[in-house]
């Protein structure tokens, strides 16, 4: 699988591990974010939705608040849990992975994945949403990435190399997904948009502890 962050390891994730850290210190999503989504993708009352790869809410809640109709998926129990005790009975929670749908063909109005994609097998997980997608639906694809400029990204990945032993390569810039630019993916838009987030010392630390990415390379160190 080729990822906007230049790697991804091996290993089938296992997020629920990590859901109290990536509960505790992962951060949503900007309301321009959403603003685009109602511009330019159908997100409106009413529509259904489906978002892929939920984890614990971060992406749900504002879809939900938008209005929409959101049917959430997650492949990882734990992580389904954690949002719908965030979310109750304000979306619809299913036990899922992108790959395998268990929904009717053209049932939903936009499918939505938040810094979820890049765990996608493909092109399993393509054939899927365009399935699902009605005519003239939409998918967008969120991801976050820290500004080139940031210094702890790189002090990241030198502290893994040293912990590990292996060369770490991430790719901190705005690219493409090469998987994603098959079939049904013609005339594809970027918007880009910057979220200034503040973090502790303390928090920024619970943020790299709740990455699947660290916990597979680093293991107990981490």
């Amino acid at each position: 699988l080729v990822s906007p962050y230049g790697f991804m390891p091996p290993e089938e994730p296992r997020f629920g591990e990590l859901g109290t850290a990536y509960d505790t210190y992962r951060v949503g999503y900007a309301p321009r974010v959403f603003d685009v989504l109602e511009r330019r993708a159908g997100l409106a009352p009413g529509a259904a939705v489906i978002e892929l790869g939920c984890g614990t809410g971060l992406a749900t809640r504002p879809l939900v608040e938008r209005g929409a109709r959101v049917t959430a998926i997650d492949p990882d129990a734990g992580m389904l849990e954690l949002a719908a005790r965030h979310l109750g009975n304000a979306a619809t929670f299913v036990c899922a992975g992108a790959e395998s749908l268990p929904f009717a063909d053209a049932c939903f109005d936009l499918a939505v994945a938040a810094q979820a994609a890049h765990w996608f097998h493909e092109p399993d997980a393509t054939r899927e949403v365009l399935r699902v997608l009605r005519p003239g639906g939409q998918a967008a694809y969120l991801w976050k990435y820290p500004a080139p400029e940031t210094p702890y990204t790189y002090l990241v990945d030198e502290l893994l190399a040293r912990l590990t032993g292996q060369e770490v390569r991430t790719v901190y810039a705005i690219g493409t997904v090469p998987d994603l630019l098959g079939p049904g993916w013609e005339g594809y838009r970027r918007v880009v948009l910057e979220q200034p987030v503040a973090y502790t010392v303390a928090s920024y630390i619970g943020f790299i502890s709740s990455r699947e990415r660290i916990r597979q390379l680093a293991g107990d160190a981490r």
